[in-house]
């Protein structure tokens, strides 16, 4: 298993300039495999801990897998069981079945706000869709 560190601070200031708070780690790929990262995380001196960048919130894993689950999964229409090999192949990356469907909700919960704007928006427009492909009755 490969490992690889990282210190993050906030951008207006230098590393010398902060303290360290905690570290965190997450999957990310790195390369073309699956890297765990550790991030030592530094405040500022006036108390700002920044993010960690491409990890969200308290996950354990980067957007990156993230956004390739979601995408084999919901828009590729491939099962979950497939997907995790897919992932153990490739990226030698080994997830269970619990924790994709739970990286899936939450992702799900993360961009309801999105969906339900875009949700809006289509009501709210004065033409949805518009085919002049012509047809008849004997063709439906």
């Amino acid at each position: 298993m490969a490992t690889q560190e990282d210190s993050i601070c906030p951008t207006e200031y230098s590393l010398k300039e902060c303290t360290f708070r905690y570290s965190r780690v997450a999957w990310r790929i790195i390369n073309g495999q699956a890297v765990l990262v550790a991030d030592h995380i530094y405040a500022g001196p006036d108390g700002c801990v920044p993010l960690v960048p491409g990890v969200p919130g308290r996950g354990e894993f980067g957007r990156e897998i993230i956004t390739a689950l979601a995408w084999q999964h919901t828009i590729a229409g491939l099962p979950l069981d497939t997907v995790i090999r897919e992932f153990a192949f490739y990226w030698n990356l080994t997830l269970r079945k619990s924790q994709t469907d739970s990286i899936l909700k939450r992702l799900a919960k993360e961009w309801l706000p999105e969906f339900d704007a875009q949700c809006q928006l289509l009501a709210v427009s004065a033409v949805v869709y518009a085919d002049e492909t012509s047809w008849s009755i004997n063709s439906v």
